[in-house]
């Protein structure tokens, strides 16, 4: 908090949080507070001129220590038709230009909003290929997904195209 005042100076600046006692700040200093759970609180600062003004900040704030993890994710069996995306659903908002989805020798097309993301890749998988698929992270506080990867098999059933002719 910074605080100024151009007639009679500052007398007192106090802060608190979520209604709570407020605390006396100096007016180069700051204020900590301790055991803040995770979510939304609200800050307030009340600061007193020698004249007897005072006037009042209020503003809401988001603490987020939590990791991100993954909630979901497709595919994740054997047999995986060989034009299947990849989907991952992270469990909360993830920094769109954070996310990076590795499927090992496959170029493909990002695609994140929100908490999903997908994988489109160019052109089809292989037949009777196993893929490693790697996901990086970072929520919009800044917190990293730990590591993410899987394997899937794509299916050795092939696929016939053309007309049947009697």
């Amino acid at each position: 908090v910074n605080a100024y005042d151009n007639g009679s100076g500052i007398e007192l600046i106090q802060v608190s949080m979520d209604s709570g006692s407020s605390k006396d700040m100096d007016v180069s200093g700051s204020v900590l507070f301790n055991d803040i759970r995770d979510g939304r609180h609200q800050i307030t600062v009340e600061v007193y001129d020698t004249a007897g003004n005072v006037n009042i900040l209020t503003r809401d704030i988001v603490i987020d220590t939590a990791e991100p993890y993954v909630v979901n994710y497709l595919p994740m069996e054997d047999d995986v038709q060989v034009d299947s995306n990849i989907w991952i659903t992270f469990s909360e908002t993830v920094l769109p230009d954070s996310v990076s989805i590795d499927v090992a020798g496959v170029e493909g097309y990002l695609t994140v909003y929100g908490s999903q993301a997908s994988f489109i890749p160019f052109s089809e998988l292989d037949h009777a290929t196993d893929y490693q698929v790697s996901v990086q992270a970072m929520d919009i506080a800044g917190n990293p997904l730990r590591p993410h990867s899987w394997t899937f098999t794509t299916t050795d059933f092939g696929s016939l195209t053309g007309k049947v002719v009697d």
